[in-house]
């Protein structure tokens, strides 16, 4: 679906190549960062919150079963000298079930945070389209361009002319200022102590 989206704006871009002069000074195209857009959307740290809630309770299940598998794992070496052939596959067959539903609960808590977060994710992204769609249409931008590298999006400006970037356009269209967030952001770096190196940046949230 990128790549064919890809295709139709490089085909569209090609198209405006042969307009005349006029038809060309009408052609706006601005970009954004999806990425920069969503970790500073109001609702992205109550997101973040619920999700990291969801993961610890899922990391203390699976700790509590680890544990019960260590204990009963070392009970079972221990006592497996003296174990009748019965009681040592009976005891076999409760470690191997434990195991199982530690795999299983692994499993099932990649699959239901990966759904949740899509689906706590889906207001902030419909509010984010909508802030786009509109500066595009206060500004008369022909195209507005992603340039997000993540593992969800594709960058699809290789480069591109700082003034068209229309960032803080949507930020402010979304009600968030812009300025407050850069300051934020700076605060953690101007607090450094000296002969530090410069501080890790945050991994973007999806």
């Amino acid at each position: 679906m990128k790549k064919q989206i890809f295709a139709v704006l490089t085909a569209a871009a090609l198209a405006f190549v042969g307009l005349n002069a006029n038809a060309q000074s009408a052609l706006k195209i601005g970009y954004t960062d999806i990425d920069v857009l969503l970790a500073g959307h109001p609702k992205s740290k109550a997101v973040e919150a619920e999700l990291q809630t969801r993961s610890t309770q899922y990391q203390n299940q699976m700790q509590s079963l680890q544990k019960d598998l260590q204990d009963k794992y070392t009970a079972y070496q221990k006592a497996e000298p003296t174990m009748s052939d019965v009681i040592k596959a009976d005891k076999q067959k409760e470690l191997q079930g434990i195991q199982e539903r530690l795999q299983t609960l692994q499993q099932n808590a990649q699959t239901e945070l990966g759904q949740k977060q899509q689906q706590l994710l889906q207001p902030l992204l419909a509010d984010i389209d909508n802030a786009i769609k509109s500066v595009a249409k206060e500004n008369n931008y022909t195209f507005i361009l992603s340039s997000s590298v993540s593992t969800q999006l594709n960058p699809i400006v290789l480069y591109a002319d700082p003034a068209t970037e229309v960032t803080d356009l949507v930020f402010k269209k979304m009600g968030v200022d812009p300025e407050a967030l850069k300051k934020a952001a700076a605060q953690p770096a101007a607090a450094q102590p000296a002969g530090q190196g410069a501080p890790k940046t945050p991994a973007k949230k999806p």
